[in-house]
């Protein structure tokens, strides 16, 4: 009995101790959790985001879907059509505008006509001076996850770089306002609170933002978005419900790793996935998007320098990535190829460079349109 008594007068400071490591473990684990939470709900930065960890993409990638596109269901001698998309997140760099546009002007004039797709953030025409006219779904009015319009100047630029991408037929869609990663927790009355005030922001830009003398009118009304990009790719089945509610007529927020062609769901809403491809030197299929690629290829870093030996061979790896993908569609069932990129020239414009040669390679080619998704959804509903 005494040695009894003693054995358990020496475990009671190794319990005492193992308590006080349990107990260390359960309040680092709320801090994280809670310090995660706080980030998603009232962080604000002022450029487009940088991050160092992959998008917080959802398990749900393609809802029920009663219906897959077969572009062979119609009988027709017309070859099917190689749909390329190619398209971009953000608008915030006055400069991408320019070199964008600059660039399918520059194409066409190669006989290689090409039409992007910019998913705006409506949040960037919006002065902070004038922050507070945007109510986040969750957190303080003003919250914004990518800041506002950088100046007032800046506004009236963009707002002319919208019209001249209008008149030359590129497509506008939506990336939403704030930026905030939706799928996580929103309900559908969320994404219909976020998705009024993208038109709110975005098609009052005047109203908005009374200091400023504007130089144009937007030209693109409400019926012309019909698109729709999640930040972060950030889904659940809420924000489909509040697509078809709101009158979208395409997503392209999913993932696809089988190539197939786009399904539309029982609310009308087409669901047209990016890719995963596959690139030399990576050990596995990554999405066809710039960030997440930058975020395989160097942790995020930007420490490729252009014109260097590394920054060369990895360009090339990412225009035969994506071609080599191409080739697979073209040469079997001509699922479109989507493309996904930023307007933040991360390692030093090496993902730019990067889509520019892929379009140089393929544009142009015999029944290939490099066009937009509104054109996609069209082919698709007409064929």
């Amino acid at each position: 009995m005494v040695k009894t008594f003693f054995d358990t007068q020496r475990l009671k400071p190794l319990l005492q101790v193992s308590f006080c490591i349990l107990l260390l473990i359960i309040t680092i684990v709320v801090i994280e959790f809670s310090g995660f939470i706080i980030k998603e709900l009232f962080h604000n930065k002022e450029t487009e985001p940088i991050r160092t960890e992959e998008p917080k993409i959802s398990t749900h990638i393609i809802p029920e879907t009663p219906f897959r596109f077969d572009p062979n269901s119609k009988s027709s001698t017309t070859p099917i059509t190689q749909f390329v998309l190619l398209s971009f997140d953000g608008s915030k760099s006055i400069n991408m505008w320019k070199e964008t546009l600059s660039f399918a002007d520059e194409m066409r004039a190669q006989g290689k006509k090409i039409n992007f797709t910019y998913f705006v953030n409506s949040i960037y025409f919006l002065a902070e001076e004038n922050k507070l006219r945007y109510v986040p779904p969750y957190g303080n009015p003003g919250a914004s996850a990518i800041g506002y319009a950088e100046s007032m100047d800046s506004i009236n630029e963009r707002v002319k770089e919208v019209n001249i991408a209008i008149d030359k037929g590129h497509e506008i869609a939506s990336h939403a306002t704030g930026h905030w990663s939706g799928g996580i927790f929103w309900n559908v009355e969320d994404w219909l609170k976020e998705f009024n005030s993208f038109d709110d922001i975005f098609f009052n830009v005047e109203k908005n933002n009374p200091q400023i003398v504007f130089t144009e009118k937007l030209k693109i009304t409400r019926d012309k978005v019909r698109g729709f990009r999640a930040p972060e790719l950030s889904v659940n089945d809420n924000m489909y419900t509040a697509l078809s509610k709101s009158g979208f007529y395409y997503d392209s927020s999913g993932i696809s790793y089988d190539d197939e062609w786009p399904t539309i769901d029982k609310g009308g809403v087409w669901h047209i996935p990016i890719p995963a491809v596959y690139f030399s030197g990576m050990r596995r299929s990554i999405i066809a998007v710039d960030y997440s690629i930058w975020v395989n290829q160097t942790d995020g870093l930007d420490v490729l320098k252009q014109g260097s030996d590394e920054w060369n061979l990895k360009l090339k790896d990412l225009v035969d990535g994506y071609f080599n993908h191409f080739l697979l569609n073209y040469y079997s069932n001509k699922a479109p190829m989507i493309i996904d990129h930023h307007f933040s020239k991360w390692n030093d414009g090496l993902y730019w460079e990067a889509m520019k040669g892929f379009a140089e390679k393929v544009c142009g080619l015999p029944n290939v349109r490099c066009s937009t998704f509104s054109e996609l959804v069209n082919y698709m509903e007409t064929k």
